[in-house]
């Protein structure tokens, strides 16, 4: 069974592994490298920060109490956010980004009452396209340089869901 909890410190093992694989990295902007310890513990003081401001929600993805990725939703304005999301390689490709995104628009068009969601997609990244497209996004344009990693710039797909 999957689960999006908020983070705590069991989790942060995890979050190190993960962060820590050049295979998920590849396609997140401004990740540390190494991901070390001291990384986790801002990280988690932020989640607490993000459930006081109630303007971002990331949350552990877990399976059987087992964390293997994250989910965030972040606010730009009253009615619309941003979702981002991986999972850690060994969980690739068996449904789990599509069901957590299910669930975060759930979250996010139900509780949050937003009505837009979007995303960007870094170039190269088919495997989220597919997982976006099947939970309903649609492509809306191509960005260049629109995100950095490290000192290069990138190009990504912008992608929504409106209701």
């Amino acid at each position: 069974m999957l689960n999006l909890v908020e983070y705590d410190l069991p989790h942060l093992p995890k979050l190190i592994e993960y962060l820590n694989d050049e295979e998920v990295t590849k396609w997140l902007c401004n990740i540390p490298n190494p991901y070390t310890q001291e990384h986790a513990n801002k990280w988690l003081a932020f989640c607490r920060e993000c459930k006081l401001s109630g303007t971002c929600f990331p949350r552990a993805i877990e399976v059987d109490k087992l964390m293997i990725g994250h989910i965030e939703l972040k606010l730009i304005f009253k009615h619309s956010a941003e979702i981002g999301y991986w999972l850690g390689k060994s969980y690739w490709n068996q449904g789990y980004a599509t069901n957590a995104v299910k669930q975060m628009l759930s979250f996010a068009f139900n509780n949050l009452e937003l009505k837009r969601i979007q995303a960007y997609v870094l170039d190269g990244n088919n495997a989220s396209i597919r997982v976006l497209e099947k939970c309903g996004f649609k492509f809306e344009g191509y960005l260049r340089k629109s995100h950095t990693q490290g000192d290069k710039y990138v190009n990504s797909s912008l992608y929504a869901i409106v209701i």
